[in-house]
């Protein structure tokens, strides 16, 4: 899903919807969970659609 008239992606944003490449490496950097959704991993599980956590994270 495209957003149009908004280019400006903040860290309140569902990962799933991030579009820009060094913020999404930056919030899915040691990821603890993931989208059960559209498989997107993340740190933070509250920036997911649908958080699964990841066997082994704490």
């Amino acid at each position: 899903m495209k957003r149009e008239g908004n280019s400006h992606q903040s860290l309140n944003d569902k990962i799933c919807m991030i579009e820009n490449d060094r913020l999404l490496n930056k919030l899915s950097d040691e990821a603890t969970a993931c989208c059960a959704k559209c498989g997107a991993r993340a740190h933070d599980p509250s920036s997911l659609c649908s958080p699964v956590r990841l066997n082994g994270s704490r």
